[in-house]
């Protein structure tokens, strides 16, 4: 009389440890994966705070000089790299107005924040247009009918 054994056989058992080695090592590749995601989006948004921190210092003027200014900081283990820079707007309503000493009364405001990610370079832009609403300085309109 022989019994039979209800047991796995030994490439049984093989197999189901490949299978567990396979899905462990694809559990630890989106550990990974989430990981530079998680340091990547905590440097977009220390580098989002950056470039609106350099953009309200510009827009706390009344008019902002025109000229470029350059920093840098570190943050979550990345060095951001800032400019700031303004320069005449280049908008068609800006050739037709003129002040009286010939200055655009309109001003482009950009800010720029760069940083390494890995082996790219990653950056952030924001722009605005800042008007001269000073009281000394009257605008002269050119209307053509």
């Amino acid at each position: 009389m022989t019994t039979k054994r209800k047991a796995f056989t030994l490439i049984e058992a093989l197999l189901a440890l490949a299978v567990v080695a396979l899905a462990i090592v694809a559990l630890l590749r989106l550990h990974l994966i989430s990981l530079k995601t998680l340091d990547y989006t905590q440097t977009a948004n220390h580098a989002s705070l950056l470039a609106q921190q350099k953009m309200e210092e510009c827009l706390a003027q009344p008019f902002p000089p025109l000229g470029t200014r350059k920093g840098r900081q570190t943050s979550t283990g990345h060095e951001l790299h800032w400019t700031t820079t303004v320069t005449p707007a280049d908008l068609s309503i800006n050739q037709q107005c003129t002040t009286p000493d010939h200055h655009p009364p309109l001003r482009r405001v950009h800010v720029r924040v760069a940083w390494k990610q890995g082996h790219a370079e990653k950056h952030l832009d924001l722009d605005t247009c800042v008007a001269n609403t000073s009281p000394q300085t009257q605008v002269v309109t050119n209307e053509t009918l």
